[in-house]
């Protein structure tokens, strides 16, 4: 690593630290991924909703994030990505509050993680992701891995940091001690060390477009390869999320302590 090279990470570690606590503790991993599973049981007892009913938000949510992702990328452009990030940080927290207090009903539980689903897409690792990539250049991709590690960080803290309450306060503490993870860690952290990227003005966006490798949005959309990677990238999501949102449950089915369960499916996060 050279001098400059250094310079990078010794100049942007906080950056990346925002990264780390922003992805970790935001929607992809929290909504769903590792805390539904906690969930499902005590959901169950208190309301008798079936499992399938239950984890059916999270077909709920994906109708909630797809216009919601393309246009927290049109507006993260126009207006930076730290407001876009705070914003949708307090977004998460407060759908996390509410599913704490006011849930009472399968459709207010599906309405409040459609809610959250577009109100806090800001907080996906797109947004960290561009912020980071405008800071390093000659160690992008081992600044970008550590960023997105922290989604396994999350994996192993949180469904026993999650369990844990569940078993002892109840699943609504459990889903208020959730959303103080992006509201007391992360918002701070990125609300001081996550930066904007440069503005680029026409001529040097001009200038920078022969260094930049690869193709136009318009060609790219156009060649198979796209649809090749989209689709593995749906077949991998679906199958290690199916699996990560059920392993919590079938632990349990299988004569498992709720916190042990949980403590035995954070080790897919390491």
């Amino acid at each position: 690593m050279t001098n400059h090279d250094a310079q990078e990470f010794r100049h942007s570690w906080t950056l990346v630290l925002a990264g780390v606590t922003g992805i970790g503790f935001g929607l992809s991993p929290l909504a769903t991924t590792y805390t539904i599973g906690v969930m499902l049981q005590p959901l169950h007892a208190e309301f008798g909703w079936a499992r399938t009913d239950i984890l059916f938000v999270t077909i709920v949510m994906l109708v909630g994030l797809v216009p919601s992702a393309y246009a927290v990328g049109w507006i993260a452009d126009r207006i930076g990505v730290r407001l876009v990030v705070m914003l949708s940080q307090c977004a998460l927290a407060a759908s996390f509050v509410a599913l704490g207090t006011i849930v009472h009903s399968l459709a207010a539980f599906y309405t409040v993680f459609f809610l959250m689903a577009v109100f806090a897409a800001g907080t996906l690792p797109v947004t960290f992701a561009k912020s980071i990539s405008s800071r390093f250049v000659a160690h992008r991709g081992l600044a970008l891995g550590i960023a997105l590690a922290g989604t396994g960080l999350a994996g192993y803290l949180v469904p026993q940091y999650c369990g844990w309450t569940v078993e002892h306060y109840g699943w609504r503490a459990g889903y208020l001690a959730i959303a103080a993870l992006p509201l007391c860690i992360a918002l701070p952290l990125c609300a001081l060390f996550l930066r904007d990227p440069p503005k680029l003005t026409p001529a040097s966006t001009q200038s920078a477009l022969p260094s930049v490798p690869g193709k136009t949005l318009s060609l790219a959309v156009i060649d198979y390869r796209f649809y090749l990677l989209a689709l593995s990238f749906l077949a991998i999501s679906g199958a290690v999320s199916g699996t990560i949102t059920n392993l919590v449950p079938l632990l349990e089915d299988h004569g498992y302590a709720p916190t042990r369960a949980a403590a035995t499916a954070s080790i897919v996060g390491l």
